[in-house]
């Protein structure tokens, strides 16, 4: 290395950090992140990430001067140069990507004919940047660094087409991986010499786990439906198999299945030595009903919520924006551009934020990534997941589990073949091990008929609800759940994921003391409800939707068996959706004329729907390809892949929402240090967001309510927020005008 001194950053309070010491401390924090077969890699990635800095221009950059240095790419350059030392193209590919795109994201590879000022892999290598060769001929030696890499790569391969594929998906994620190790490594020591090391979470499973036998010991079987209950568990536990890395849980609504997945979690994190759990739920609301079931077993400290998502900018005109390639002047700079990391004991989080830590190439979102492995994975309602993505999804799991030492749980009350459906669209069989064979304890937990009441106005549905001691109406949208509540009369409770977490539980409480005291109350909410909810009304009235959907609202009703005489009625409104919800509509409203209404719980008209619903979703748009489209994501190389376009395309929703901030006394000084330095705790943050869709918040932005501090939106005008029905663009929702 060069005697003359290099700096990395710059604190708020003046102290500059030495090059050197960054460097270092990232390589070894990498390393000491990772999985055995990539310690080697991490360290150097780490090592020579920030290389760039050693110059005349970043060091004038540092201290004030005006215009772009670019940093990132001088490690990979300095690579490409010493590839040679390296055993194959594999290891020095992957830490060229990895160290090229740890400001603007994984690059695509690109082709020689890239111009320099494109964001090709191969167009950086060709940039002119400044020199810093002096300090990197003395950092390391790259020919010990792959060999146990490249082991990983071809350990269990053989030299037939499918090991190909195979090798390219395992190369392509261990690229993420190493990503995500160096990223997460470069977050952690910037913010270690800014703001402190932060405390490491520990958490007593042990503890937790005797907390939970000790509860569902003490639930007596005294009823048919608490025997059934008690049955499902016991038949989970006793079907583990200590080989199986996949497991299916397949238990109907209202049978405890989330005390149950969470005990079994417990149980194979302990045998398995694993060091998380990750809890992947398809709505954000039900994060919140779930944070309430586990709070009674773990520590708040010891539980990261997390699916807010902040950045506004990030899916504007459809595109999946990077950040800058040249990187931050100081470290507050790097600092606004964090995010969580999953690096708590448990973590409850959505499909979109779990698969997005995957397939974004971004390094705010990839940084969860060795967050991920070593874990245990439970899958609520996966049947949820988008069709059309079954074949990214479901490799990403195959990966974790086969090669990065996670297990998985799924879990639903409407259970597909999925073993099946991984055959026919993700290639090839997943070994998944059942828990439950024997579905005749089933019938206990259907304790309420159906009835198909038609088309329905507001009016009339409000009416029929009130008639009733204690009635939930859950719609499809925000929208029609405002109407009907506007429109419901006597002691009434409207809930919606724009509401704020605070908002929703106080809803909840509520509503649990009507129920608990025999008091009217009539309940208006969104498909948030279907789920993870312990309630029991006497009706339930739920919009046509996907046989899921009803199938699920069907478990609010008469939940406990206690009651005779229930009904869930079916209605339609005239609000459209969208073209998947409409699909679904139209196939459920098929199998009650096939069926009836009392026949929609019957196996054959369950196999019927999901057969509807898969043949739909591969004729709009078919399963979208992880590695076998090589026409888009991958060069002539098995090596050369497009991650940045891939991610672009990855969209699990097409419809993302963010996380606007509701001003509130209890989180003035979080706000105060957001204005400051533009970083704020973003756990204590999330009970006082409310969700918005991006035409929402458009909206707002446009007519001045809201206002942005760096990637986060706060609300300004509080007449656009009511702690009865949330955030809305339209004043008059709100009664306001």
């Amino acid at each position: 290395m060069s005697e003359r001194k290099f700096y990395a950053h710059t604190a708020e309070n003046g102290e500059w950090e030495p090059l050197e010491e960054h460097l270092l401390s990232t390589a070894k924090t990498a390393r000491s992140l990772a999985l055995l077969p990539f310690a080697d890699m991490a360290f150097d990635a780490g090592l020579w990430h920030d290389v760039g800095k050693a110059s005349h221009e970043f060091q004038s950059y540092l201290c004030g001067k005006s215009g772009r240095v670019e940093h990132a790419v001088c490690g990979a350059q300095q690579i490409n140069r010493r590839k040679h030392l390296c055993k194959d193209m594999w290891a020095a590919t992957a830490l060229m990507y990895v160290i090229s795109g740890h400001h603007a994201g994984l690059p695509d590879y690109g082709t020689r004919t890239d111009n320099e000022d494109m964001p090709t892999l191969t167009a950086k290598l060709k940039r002119m940047c400044p020199d810093c060769g002096e300090y990197a001929d003395g950092l390391i030696d790259l020919t010990k660094t792959c060999s146990a890499y490249t082991e990983f790569l071809q350990d269990g391969l053989t030299a037939d087409g499918e090991s190909v594929s195979r090798l390219r998906e395992k190369f392509v994620f261990s690229v993420r991986y190493l990503f995500s190790l160096l990223t997460d490594a470069d977050f952690l020591e910037t913010e270690a010499f800014c703001l402190g090391r932060r405390a490491e979470s520990k958490c007593d499973f042990a503890a937790a786990e005797e907390k939970l036998v000790k509860k569902l010991a003490e639930f007596k079987a005294d009823t048919q439906v608490k025997k059934a209950r008690s049955d499902l568990q016991s038949s989970a536990l006793a079907a583990v198999d200590a080989s199986s890395e996949i497991f299916s849980l397949d238990m109907p609504t209202g049978s405890g299945k989330t005390l149950t997945g969470l005990r079994l979690a417990l149980r194979l994190l302990r045998e398995r030595g694993l060091k998380r759990i990750i809890y992947i739920i398809p709505y954000t609301s039900i994060l919140d009903q779930t944070y309430e079931v586990f709070k009674e077993f773990f520590a708040d400290d010891e539980i990261l919520v997390c699916h807010s998502n902040f950045d506004f900018d990030e899916y504007a005109n459809g595109v999946n924006k990077s950040e800058t390639d040249y990187g931050e002047r100081s470290a507050v700079d790097k600092m606004k551009k964090s995010a969580e990391n999953f690096d708590a004991p448990i973590v409850l989080t959505t499909n979109v934020r779990f698969f997005e830590s995957i397939y974004s190439n971004r390094s705010s979102r990839l940084r969860k990534l060795h967050n991920l492995t070593e874990s245990v994975l439970v899958f609520d309602e996966i049947h949820t997941l988008p069709i059309k993505y079954f074949q990214p999804c479901f490799s990403a799991i195959e990966q974790l589990t086969e090669n990065y030492k996670s297990t998985a749980i799924f879990m639903t009350a409407t259970m597909p073949d999925f073993a099946d459906l991984c055959e026919r669209y993700v290639r090839r069989r997943m070994g998944i091990t059942l828990l439950i064979k024997d579905k005749r304890g089933f019938s206990a937990f259907h304790n309420c008929g159906f009835e198909y009441l038609g088309e329905c106005d507001d009016e009339r549905i409000a009416i029929l609800a009130a008639q009733n001691k204690s009635a939930l109406i859950i719609v499809n949208s925000r929208k029609k759940a405002v109407e009907l509540y506007n429109a419901a009369v006597g002691n009434k409770v409207h809930l919606s994921t724009s509401m704020t977490p605070n908002d929703r539980a106080a809803a909840f409480k509520k509503i649990r003391a009507a129920l608990d005291n025999g008091e009217q109350i009539t309940v208006v909410s969104t498909s948030l409800i279907e789920a993870g909810v312990d309630l029991d009304f006497d009706t339930v009235y739920r919009e046509l939707a996907g046989l899921d959907n009803i199938l699920q609202s069907a478990g609010r009703c008469n939940r406990e068996g206690k009651k005779s005489n229930c009904t869930t009625y079916i209605f339609e409104c005239d609000g459209a959706g969208s073209s998947e919800l409409e699909a679904k509509m139209s196939i459920t409203r098929r199998l009650i004329d096939k069926y009836g209404a009392g026949g929609l719980r019957a196996d054959e008209c369950i196999k019927e729907y999901y057969d509807e619903i898969y043949k739909f979703s591969i004729s709009h748009g078919g399963v979208k390809n992880y590695m076998t489209d090589a026409k888009d994501f991958i060069g002539d190389k098995p090596y050369k892949y497009n991650f940045a376009t891939y991610a672009d395309k990855f969209k699990l929703i097409e419809d993302a929402s963010y996380g606007v901030i509701i001003p509130d006394a209890d989180i003035k000084e979080e706000l105060e240090k957001l204005s400051r330095v533009g970083h704020a705790d973003r756990r204590k943050l999330r009970k006082f967001t409310a969700s918005a869709t991006y035409s929402t918040a458009k909206d707002l932005m446009e007519c001045g309510a809201l206002e942005r501090l760096g990637e986060y939106l706060i609300l300004r005008m509080p007449e656009y927020y009511s702690e009865d029905v949330g955030l809305t663009a339209d004043a008059f929702e709100l009664k306001i005008i």
